[in-house]
């Protein structure tokens, strides 16, 4: 397999924008007119309002306040709003994904001039479906749909597998599999994960054609190499290996300064979730297509022997199913949570046991462990917790070590206070990262919604300075736009079906719910 460049891709892509710059016409105000339509539809699809006040700070005064105590709702909804903006500015519908550094890496470091698809793509896209901007996934499906023929090649000639292996780094014009590292390597779970994501954008957006030309092979393409590559050990349960927990290793291998010592192992936990996840939505997409019946007959069969979650020795979930492995806690990879979140495995069984052992889990991880993008993906996991002090202090620590005064935020500390888990100085530079804003804005809104087919919450994890808001968001079928005032423990609003909607909607303060059932167009008042 060819090997390529990074820094190849990088000159070339730098030399088109310089071409297509110096093309631009130079009537600023003609372009500003022009585009404005498609922003203002994309920018105010969704709305949310944390601050109430009537004067307005500086960026530089309110990240200097947050440092010195804590995020302020002002700040809170500005970088809210500024993620979004950079967001629909970065990418578009029949364009390029968003990429880690957006469109303005200029002269910062450029240390990850790739998608990354074990962590960083995925943290990008999250907040898109319930912030009203899921049509810009579209580029992301075609991304990495368009390079199936790769991914056939990398499944082939590195496993002699059928189907499609994604690997973890591609760019515009690279899919085979380039960067020789086992733990970047033998992750195998990217195309199940991303799988997630298109199926979740064909759940919200109703969109048949795109799924029946394109996700639903993707996905069926990832089972089949799965269906190859898995075998069964000597209890008869489900095996995966080699495999990844991205990107750590057990602490029988563990040592922080010589990297990833042996990443290659069996059954990580994330691994099994994602391929749980998969052939779940796959089994559950046969029943409406007879065409998939065979298939799912082999699905069903590979559910049904998969093994159970191991728990570690300080009872929590262990991040590898095994008893010859134990979890090393100074990482800042949470990927064994993904039944969590991003997933939605515990919460749709309600298994109250389950997620309180994925919460021991998290509570584990140790300071210093984290990066700029980890901390807004632990606030999200903390807010399917329902821990309203933990994901509010993950967004706290994330604006004192993450944050630069423009708003772009960082992969690690440049301050070396001890969050991250690398110093920077002259070691190593702090890349800017923009996956940490996007997590950013998908932590504030899971603070404030979580839906799941048939089910609806609202602020299911509001923070105490959250007094008082509003919001618009999406879930699967239509959009919910409300108020609230925490102090009279009131809320207000409407849901708004977009398609048929039949769920059960659970609201604050009271912990009432109530049934909805609406038609195309109908509002139900609350």
């Amino acid at each position: 397999m060819k090997a390529f460049s990074c820094e190849d891709d990088r000159i070339e892509g730098e030399s088109k924008a310089l071409k297509a710059i110096l093309e631009c016409p130079s009537d600023y105000d003609a372009i500003f007119e022009e585009n404005l339509p498609l922003y203002k539809e994309l920018y105010f699809n969704a709305d949310v309002s944390l601050y109430d006040g009537e004067t307005y700070s500086s960026n530089e005064q309110l990240i200097e306040e947050a440092k010195d105590d804590e995020i302020t709702p002002e700040l809170s909804e500005k970088l809210w709003r500024f993620g979004r903006y950079l967001f629909i500015s970065g990418t578009s519908q029949d364009g390029l994904p968003f990429p880690l550094y957006g469109l303005w890496p200029c002269g910062y470091v450029r240390d990850f001039t790739h998608h990354v698809a074990n962590e960083n793509v995925q943290s990008i896209y999250w907040h898109t479906e319930a912030g009203g901007l899921g049509k810009l996934n579209e580029s992301l499906i075609d991304y990495y749909c368009n390079k199936i023929e790769s991914f056939r090649e990398n499944a082939k000639n590195l496993f002699g597998c059928r189907g499609i292996f994604v690997g973890t780094y591609t760019t515009p014009v690279n899919s085979t599999v380039s960067w020789y590292v086992p733990v970047i390597l033998h992750f195998i779970g990217c195309a199940g994960w991303l799988s997630q994501h298109f199926y979740k954008y064909y759940k919200y957006s109703g969109n048949v054609k795109l799924f029946t030309e394109k996700i639903l092979p993707f996905m069926i393409e990832a089972a089949q190499f799965y269906e190859d590559y898995y075998y069964t050990d000597d209890n008869g349960k489900l095996a995966l290996y080699p495999a990844v927990s991205p990107e750590n290793t057990p602490i029988e291998y563990y040592n922080k300064h010589k990297g990833h010592a042996m990443p290659v192992t069996k059954n990580p936990t994330v691994e099994i979730a994602i391929l749980k996840e998969l052939l779940t939505h796959l089994v559950s997409e046969s029943k409406a297509r007879p065409e998939l019946l065979q298939k799912a007959e082999k699905w069903s069969e590979m559910l049904s022997i998969i093994p159970e979650y191991c728990i570690n020795d300080k009872g929590g979930i262990a991040e590898w199913m095994s008893d010859d492995l134990h979890d090393a806690q100074d990482h800042r990879h949470i990927s064994h949570l993904y039944h969590v979140f991003p997933g939605t495995e515990i919460e749709e069984k309600g298994d109250v046991t389950k997620l309180a052992q994925f919460k021991r889990a998290l509570d584990l991880r140790e300071l210093g462990s984290y990066c700029g993008w980890s901390l807004p993906h632990m606030s999200a996991v903390y807010s399917r917790f329902k821990d309203i002090e933990k994901n509010i202090h993950m967004l706290n620590a994330f604006v004192k070590v993450a944050l630069c005064d423009n708003f772009f935020t960082l992969g690690y500390d440049y301050h070396d206070m001890g969050i991250t888990g690398y110093e920077c100085g002259d070691e190593y530079r702090a890349p800017v990262q923009l996956d940490a804003i996007m997590g950013f804005v998908n932590a504030i809104q899971e603070m404030l919604i979580f839906s799941l087919p048939g089910k609806l919450k609202l602020l299911p994890a509001l923070p105490d300075k959250f007094k008082n808001g509003h919001a618009m968001l999406y879930f699967d079928t239509g959009f919910v736009d409300f108020s609230w005032d925490a102090q009279k423990r009131e809320c207000h609003g409407a849901i708004h079906a977009v398609r048929d909607t039949e769920l059960v909607l659970e609201l604050p303060f009271e912990k009432s719910s109530v049934s909805v059932d609406l038609a195309p167009e109908e509002c139900f008042a609350f």
